[in-house]
């Protein structure tokens, strides 16, 4: 297993509260106005910044655990892997995907460490849970 999967596996048993992104933006027809298209993009971007946090926290849990140290690079892949797993986009933007989750969470990463500086505070599931219901993290 390499690290890029173990961040994954670990994120998924820490980010369990999906259901509700998914069950509002996973049909075709949730996308079909610009209403809609601009609440399923901020709920998508408050999703990618949730993502983001648990895929650093995991890295940290790593790093500790087993004294290797995860890369941006890693982490971005595991962060991008995540949610493509999830997110199921129109047809008509699946092209795109990699390239829009990339810049997701991208711009959570840009975010956080311009609200948090680049040490988050992430040193336990409640810190984890903290910040991500910091208001605006995700926008």
């Amino acid at each position: 297993m390499n690290i890029v999967e173990k961040i994954l596996e670990r994120v998924k048993a820490l980010y369990s509260d999906l259901v509700y992104v998914w069950g509002k933006c996973d049909e075709l027809s949730e996308w079909d106005s610009l209403a809609e298209i601009k609440a399923n993009w901020a709920l998508l971007q408050d999703v990618a910044a949730r993502a983001v946090l648990c895929v650093e926290y995991c890295a940290g849990e790593i790093k500790n655990e087993l004294k290797v140290l995860v890369s941006s690079a890693d982490k971005k892949k595991a962060a991008v892997a995540y949610l493509d797993a999830w997110i199921k986009l129109p047809v008509y933007m699946e092209w795109v995907d990699d390239m829009v989750l990339g810049w997701m969470v991208d711009s959570a990463v840009a975010a956080l460490n311009k609200k948090y500086g680049k040490e988050w505070g992430l040193t336990s599931k409640e810190a984890v849970a903290k910040v991500a219901k910091a208001e605006g993290v995700g926008k």
